[in-house]
């Protein structure tokens, strides 16, 4: 099945927080879908579609299931036409899993007051009219109660989208699997040079891939990394959020570019992580100045991006991936 994606500005650097489990902010909305998003499941071959005004804390994608987090009195839902949706796990959130009468399975989540994990996994047969959408464990409710789908809180955060698994491990000549199948797509949409989608990267693969770095200023050397993955999603303005563990984010750079002359609590941000990576005594105050200006391109420039004292979606992802 062909994945479906979204091209949606996002300033926000939420790509790099969710795509490598970098952070999930307890009880902040990180996800918020302005359109339709498709998810192509592989075991079974089945797409899942998250819906229009759907919001998460965290969403990680499996081959076989979805896993999210949803903040209390958010709403979260997910379709499938194909077939029905199991919901599983004990949860406090409300949760409806439906059939309509075109046989379309749908789960609406309501966060609830813990911040649980809730499964949703498609069933081995289509969702009939009446019978629900496949029941599950914990709190997930019969095809007759009735869907909740308004938000009681209105997410403040920037739209994002997903867009490719590339997973946890360097992905580098002789790497193999469903990792390497996704580059190998992304290359195919971003730079048509025809490669064989196969799973094997191989030395096509790794010269396509050293083409990709050097049209986005990365180092040529065809290695996959953290840095690289951060940057082909950030292309996209999207998130892919891969099966990794959660880690306590250090730092939050806000929604917006920070540049001279920027003020607040991200600024202070990034100053305590330019003082925790650089050691050159700035005062934490909250004000982007010439000071601030200076070591960030200083930063900049150590880690090969474009030195320009702008701190905007590409500088606060390569940020975060060297805390990694």
């Amino acid at each position: 099945m062909k994945k479906t994606l979204k091209y949606l500005s996002f300033d926000l650097l939420i790509t790099v927080l969710t795509v490598f489990g970098v952070a999930n902010y307890a009880n902040a909305t990180a996800l918020t879908w302005s359109a339709d998003y498709t998810i192509d499941l592989s075991a079974p071959d089945v797409n899942l579609t998250i819906i229009s005004g759907s919001s998460a804390t965290s969403l990680i994608v499996g081959t076989e299931n979805i896993q999210v987090i949803v903040p209390e009195g958010i709403t979260f839902t997910v379709t499938s036409v194909s077939r029905g949706l199991n919901v599983i796990g004990d949860t406090t959130s409300g949760i409806s899993n439906t059939c309509s009468n075109a046989n379309v399975a749908t789960v609406v989540i309501i966060g609830g007051d813990a911040g649980e994990t809730i499964t949703v996994a498609p069933t081995t047969s289509a969702c009939e009219e009446g019978g629900g959408g496949g029941g599950g464990g914990g709190s997930s409710t019969s095809a007759t109660t009735t869907p909740i789908t308004t938000l009681t809180t209105t997410p403040t955060t920037p739209t994002a989208t997903l867009a490719y698994n590339f997973g946890t491990t360097v992905l580098k000549n002789g790497s193999t699997g469903e990792a390497v199948k996704e580059l190998q797509r992304f290359l195919n949409a971003t730079m048509n040079l025809g490669l064989v989608v196969d799973g094997m990267f191989g030395p096509h693969t790794t010269t396509v891939m050293k083409q990709w770095q050097t049209a986005h200023n990365l180092v040529s050397d065809g290695l996959v990394g953290l840095m690289t993955k951060a940057a082909m999603l950030a292309s996209l303005g999207a998130v892919a959020p891969v099966i990794t563990p959660a880690v306590t984010a250090s730092y939050n750079f806000g929604t917006t570019v920070l540049k001279n002359g920027s003020t607040g609590e991200a600024v202070k941000e990034l100053q305590r992580f330019l003082n925790a990576t650089m050691n050159l005594g700035l005062v934490v105050d909250g004000m982007f100045g010439p000071h601030t200006t200076t070591v960030m391109k200083q930063w900049q420039t150590a880690h090969n991006l474009v030195s320009d004292g702008l701190v905007g979606l590409m500088t606060k992802a390569a940020m975060l991936a060297s805390l990694q």
